[in-house]
Order: structure tokens, then C-alpha cells, then sequence
């Protein structure tokens, strides 16, 4: 409940809700999104994923930026720590699967199609208003 309720909730209100909102008080767009950005990285204390965690952070920034709404974000934080929960308690399943195709023609096609997905996604947000 923690990971996927309390802990997408908290942070996007402070993130984005708090921070964000200050800092386009005293900086452009840009400026403070990337200090949003830095921070929410870094503070998630993980190495490994901290360029998709800034990535997403951004992400997220602009639709807050573009919607002032706050709850697209926690939909989104909160599937994202789902899908980890669920690779998580399942992964040991998956991850053979995944490697087993060793960058072959099924695993670029999920890949493109997630990118190609995130794509539309956003700029079909960032065009609301």
C-alpha cells in the first residue's frame, strides 16, 4: 500500500504540486523542470534506474505544466510502481523469457511499440488546453 498509494501520492503533491509550482515562480519551464528532475532522481537512491527516473520526472513535469492536474500523475506513478511490484514478485518468470530473446526481432518490436506508445501519449497530453 505504501509503494503504490501513500508513496506516488506524496511525491507527486511535493514534486510536482510543491516544488515545480515554486520554481516556475523564479525560473523558466525548463530550469525547473530539470532541478525537479535532478531531485526526484536522486532521491530515489537507485543508480541503476536514475536516468529513467529523471526521464520519467520530466515527463511528468510536462503534464503537470500543460494540465495543472495532478491526478493523471498519480495514475501514472501509481501504475509504474505496480508494474515493478508485479516484476518484482513475478520477475523471476520473466526475466528468462526476456533474455532469451536476445535483442532479437520480439523484443524491438515491444520496445519500439512502447516508444512509439509514450510518444503519442505525451504529445496527445501536452496538446490538452
Amino acid at each position: 500500500i505504501i509503494a503504490l498509494i501513500l508513496s506516488p501520492f506524496f511525491e507527486e503533491l511535493f514534486y510536482r504540486s510543491f516544488l515545480f509550482s515554486k520554481l516556475l515562480t523564479n525560473y523558466a519551464p525548463r530550469t525547473a523542470i530539470i532541478i525537479v528532475s535532478l531531485c526526484f532522481a536522486l532521491t530515489h537512491f537507485d543508480l541503476i534506474n536514475i536516468l529513467p527516473t529523471f526521464i520519467y520526472s520530466v515527463i511528468a513535469c510536462l503534464i503537470y505544466l500543460k494540465t495543472k492536474n495532478i491526478y493523471y500523475l498519480l495514475f501514472i506513478h501509481f501504475l509504474n510502481n505496480f508494474f515493478i511490484m508485479l516484476l518484482n514478485i513475478y520477475g523471476e518468470y520473466v526475466y528468462p523469457w526476456i533474455y532469451d530473446q536476445q535483442f532479437g526481432f520480439t523484443y524491438w518490436a515491444l520496445v519500439s511499440t512502447g516508444i512509439v506508445l509514450i510518444y503519442f501519449g505525451v504529445s496527445k497530453i501536452l496538446k490538452y488546453k
